[in-house]
């Protein structure tokens, strides 16, 4: 890694690929124009090309680069058995003559089963350098990197990108860096498919990551002051046909028998990412937490579950290797996964920073860590982790942690049990900060953690349900080992906290994604039982009659145009296609 980059704790990563109607194992697809979910990515609708149908279902390989569709830069042939040769110019070159005039043609190669990947979120300047002025704090201070803003070169244009090399080589180190050989997955996903109008993520396939390649610098026509690196880095994976270490979903089969049958409910087989990952699944490839690969997997999981009721395959070597990935990431993942948000909230400048050293420390592969008590351990006998002074945590924090009192520890406890981001953790500890919808107590969120969920809405990026519950009902190894105090954890899945929290979140979806501002019970008990929760929140009109006067807090009961017993949330008040009753307490 070059100096100024930073070793940073072991990530896996999500790839954008294009949709491809034949395996994406480097052919051009059988039909190139009738593919038009690929369009949706800028640069193949850009680059699409009038004859493509004439080289239908040819190798990459033996077209000339001047008739290659342009998705082979988009990452389609991830799955090739084969190494590719792509020739790159820099795209600056002939709009820019006079400082880019002199970047060459430069030879990629893309090795067999891998995936040329660029992190477009980590070459973003507005992303490394943050706003200053906005109170905006970009990742090269936050991780505390050596990129500097004054190596950039002025040019004639604006640009929203990384230029100078040296900067490019310490955001890209840093990024690779985190993905660690035979422990990072790699998850495949596509912007837009023909399976689903939903603007959702779609998932194509999981597998491991088995290695990184090197950087590869630009070749140059002459002298020039600039100088700069290809920003794809190939990232080989396990994944192979026979699905021996990762799988890609039975996508083909599903469209072949949704043609056949019409009755067949397509959407239940696609596996979405999930809500609460949306940034992880942009800019092209990006970092994607143990939090966030659990819920990933549990996604897939239930859309394979479904996909083996209208097809005929054998789904159990895939289900077999989601059950045993989970059951490691959930170790990995520790306790505290969202330890360093919770210690910047806590107060700590560089939090997140700390957090990776006191896991990289403390931490040992197999065995789930208790960060809390490793940080009860240092605060005692300071000498034990000298580290932490480096990062903030001095003697007047010692005093600070030794002194919370009991509510406030649990609290802390709490945020830092949830993957959330500074921002987020901010507004759940800090009373002052805590811009919810309305006035809440630390006691409040210790008596239902999911008012972090529920009263967050209005937050431009609002915490979310998943992410709470995952703080709440980890596996029973992180329970074993440091339960939630009592009355804030829970015996079982359907914890009236729990129903509500889901509900609202089910009925929030409705809202964003569908339009409705109600939904009938029925659909309410159908979608819960469907959601990829673990444990299962097994919702019936059982649980929801059980609950009704908890739920009636922030749920009120309607009819449907229909006149069919409905949900809705309080807030939107009353939709023309419905009339308000008082809950059921019945369900009647």
């Amino acid at each position: 890694m070059i100096s100024g980059s930073r070793k940073l704790p072991w990530q896996h990563t999500t790839v954008r690929v294009p949709w491809h109607d034949g395996g994406w194992s480097g052919r051009v697809c059988t039909a190139p124009s009738a593919n038009t979910a690929c369009l949706a990515l800028t640069r193949i609708a850009a680059g699409k090309r009038a004859d493509q149908d004439d080289y239908a279902g040819q190798m990459f390989e033996d077209l000339q680069s001047s008739v290659r569709p342009p998705c082979v830069d988009e990452r389609v042939s991830f799955m090739a058995n084969h190494d590719l040769i792509l020739r790159k110019q820099h795209p600056y070159k002939v709009s820019s003559p006079e400082t880019h005039g002199h970047f060459g043609e430069t030879i990629l190669r893309i090795e067999a089963f891998s995936a040329a990947c660029i992190p477009f979120g980590w070459m973003l300047k507005s992303n490394v350098e943050g706003d200053e002025e906005s109170g905006i704090k970009g990742k090269a201070d936050a991780l505390r990197l050596a990129y500097k803003h004054e190596r950039e070169p002025q040019l004639s244009f604006e640009t929203g990108w990384v230029q100078d090399k040296t900067n490019q080589l310490i955001m890209l180190d840093s990024f690779f860096g985190a993905l660690k050989p035979e422990e990072s997955l790699c998850f495949f996903y596509a912007k837009k498919t023909p399976l689903s109008e939903n603007a959702g993520r779609v998932i194509i396939g999981a597998a491991r990551v088995k290695g990184v390649g090197n950087h590869t610098e630009y070749a140059y026509d002459g002298p020039g002051q600039l100088q700069g690196v290809l920003w794809e880095r190939c990232v080989r994976h396990s994944l192979r046909p026979d699905g021996a270490d990762g799988f890609l979903m039975p996508y083909y089969d599903v469209q072949a028998a949704a043609a056949a049958d019409t009755g067949i409910d397509v959407e239940k087989c696609i596996a979405f990412a999930p809500d609460d990952q949306f940034e992880s699944f942009s800019y092209g490839a990006e970092h994607l937490g143990h939090d966030g690969a659990i819920a990933s997997l549990l996604s897939c999981a239930a859309a394979i579950r479904a996909c083996s009721q209208v097809i005929e395959t054998d789904v159990s070597g895939a289900l077999a290797w989601i059950d045993r990935e989970i059951a490691r990431l959930w170790t990995a993942r520790g306790i505290h996964p969202g330890l360093g948000s919770a210690l910047t909230a806590f107060g700590l400048e560089h939090g997140t920073l700390l957090a990776h050293e006191i896991v990289r420390v403390g931490s040992n592969d197999g065995e789930v860590f208790d960060a809390f008590s490793f940080i009860d351990a240092f605060a005692a006998s300071p000498k034990s982790f000298p580290q932490a002074e480096t990062y903030g945590f001095g003697s007047t924090y010692r005093q600070k942690w030794t002194g919370l009192a009991r509510p406030r520890r649990q609290l802390l406890d709490l945020v830092a049990r949830c993957s959330l981001s500074v921002e987020q953790a901010t507004r759940a500890y800090q009373p002052s900060q805590r811009a919810f919808s309305q006035e809440t107590s630390d006691a409040e969120i210790l008596k239902n953690p999911y008012l972090l969920f529920e009263r967050d809405e209005g937050a431009a990026d609002p915490i979310k349900f998943g992410t709470v519950d995952r703080g709440i009902f980890p596996p029973g190894a992180v329970r074993e080992i440091a339960p939630l105090a009592p009355g804030i954890g829970m015996s079982d899945g359907i914890d009236r906290r729990r129903v509500r929290g889901l509900v609202t979140d089910l009925l929030e979806r409705a809202v964003q994604t569908e339009g409705h501002t109600l939904l009938p019970r029925s659909w309410i008990v159908r979608r819960a039982l469907e959601a990829t929760l673990d444990p299962r929140c097994a919702v019936d009109e059982d649980v929801l009659d059980m609950a009704a006067s908890y739920l009636v807090e922030t749920l009120e009961a309607a009819k449907t145009s229909e006149g069919e017993n409905a949900l809705k949330l309080r807030r939107y008040g009353v939709a023309r296609t419905e009339r308000s009753t008082p809950f059921p307490i019945n369900g009647d």
